[in-house]
């Protein structure tokens, strides 16, 4: 079935996954009652509340479409690590799994978040080290997965300097960052 997905089609798969889990935690924010961005975890959004809806089927939606972009650049062979590109295949999914289970599922939750934020590390740092003499995108992905990797220290910081929303937005903006850079190559959108 991969196989009738055109690299062009795989871009926009891309930043349709970007698009949808972008919105999802933006509009779940902004209809999350007192979030903040130092006293609360983009996981809270999940709680049932308003935001809860739009946040979980966001993050399984938009791990679903990563999952099907990141297949297909395993197999068109698009970045020379292999490894990194199955992390992002293991990110994308723990990605999904968020989004099935939410905050209130304790275990099943604190783990699919602790996976999804390893594994877009090592994906990044893979894929980046990989690329890095092919082109500033290469030197870029490494960038982003060395900032993301400074960041996991901080989960064991109390708040308001760790454990919080701006923590787990510097890893998820990376990925999102990955994510359009590597559309937009498919898609051969020049920028």
């Amino acid at each position: 079935m991969l196989d009738r997905i055109s690299s062009r089609d795989a871009g926009r798969i891309g930043l349709a996954a970007a698009a949808v889990s972008l919105a999802a935690i933006f509009i779940a924010i902004a209809l999350f009652d007192g979030f903040s961005y130092t006293d609360n975890f983009l996981s809270d959004l999940g709680r049932p509340a308003p935001s809860s809806y739009i946040f979980n089927s966001g993050m399984l939606a938009g791990g679903m479409l990563g999952f099907i972009f990141s297949v297909k650049l395993i197999n068109m062979d698009y970045y020379k690590s292999r490894l990194g590109m199955k992390f992002f295949v293991l990110s994308s999914v723990s990605l999904a799994l968020v989004g099935m289970f939410p905050v209130y599922t304790d275990m099943p939750h604190t783990g699919s978040s602790f996976l999804f934020f390893m594994f877009s590390v090592c994906a990044l740092i893979a894929i980046g080290y990989s690329e890095r003499k092919e082109g500033l995108h290469g030197l870029v992905f490494l960038a982003l997965g060395i900032l993301s990797l400074t960041t996991l220290p901080l989960y064991a910081v109390p708040r308001p300097y760790g454990t919080n929303a701006v923590v787990e937005l510097v890893t998820t903006l990376s990925v999102i960052i990955f994510v359009l850079i590597t559309s937009a190559r498919l898609i051969r959108i020049k920028f």
